[in-house]
């Protein structure tokens, strides 16, 4: 009995290691949180606004796993490209 409940555990750790996690951030939330810097980036404001440097620090501890900082830069990619300077 205890080698099925063993091997049933095993089964299910390893379904769990080859299910995809989900991303921990989409780029809805990426443009959130850097909405605030762009005046910065723009060169209308000589520093960072407070609201800028919260959502970066947000987004700093949000985006942990490699994928997920890669999904945000791309976010930020694509928003830089399609903001008008």
């Amino acid at each position: 009995m205890m080698k099925k409940v063993i091997a049933v555990l095993l089964v299910l750790a390893m379904v769990q290691l080859m299910v995809e996690p989900s991303q921990a951030i989409d780029c809805i939330s990426v443009d959130k949180n850097l909405i605030q810097c762009i005046s910065f980036l723009k060169g209308v404001v000589p520093n960072p606004p407070e609201a800028c440097c919260k959502g970066v620090k947000t987004l700093k501890d949000t985006v942990t796993t490699l994928a997920d900082k890669q999904f945000a830069c791309n976010c930020v990619k694509n928003a830089a490209a399609n903001t008008k300077t």
